[in-house]
């Protein structure tokens, strides 16, 4: 087991896969890939990827380390990789960001924000009782990916 990571070292991950086999990412899409794949860790393995947190602002779930190195690009694509603290990921973490890379990674920043702010979504519930900048609790998240997974297993009828 090798995490929890600094969240700019799975940034990196993205930037980089984006910048080596398409498409680079702007700093949206970067940050609502980072949050799927903190989501679907705690979904799955019932542990968190990220040792930060999110935080519930207007356009959905941020991590702040996140935003403040990207936010140079604005709506750009990323450039260039963020000084990040690196640790590799165990397998299971491997597996994680490489499906979120292939399953979300063909989605706009648009795109992407509309899934993260679904109603009654981990940042739609933060949002609706705090507001602003109020942390995303990761059991929320946990149960939210988790629940996705069991209806994603459950025979159709």
């Amino acid at each position: 087991m090798s995490g929890p990571h600094d969240p700019l070292h799975v940034t990196n991950y993205f930037i980089g896969r984006g910048l080596n086999k398409g498409p680079r990412f702007t700093p949206i899409q970067v940050q609502k890939l980072v949050y799927f794949a903190h989501g679907w860790m705690l979904g799955i393995h019932n542990r968190p990827l990220l040792e930060s947190k999110f935080e519930a602002w207007l356009y959905g779930p941020v991590m702040p380390e996140v935003y403040h190195n990207l936010s140079y690009y604005r709506g750009n694509p990323v450039e260039a990789e963020v000084l990040a603290h690196a640790k590799d990921f165990d397998e299971d973490e491997a597996d994680i960001v490489d499906q979120v890379f292939n399953v979300y990674g063909k989605f706009t920043g648009v795109q992407l924000s509309g899934m993260t702010g679904a109603k009654d979504g981990p940042w739609d519930r933060t949002w609706r009782k705090h507001k602003r900048q109020a942390v995303i609790p990761n059991n929320l998240i946990e149960k939210h990916f988790a629940s996705i997974l069991s209806k994603q297993k459950q025979p159709s009828r």
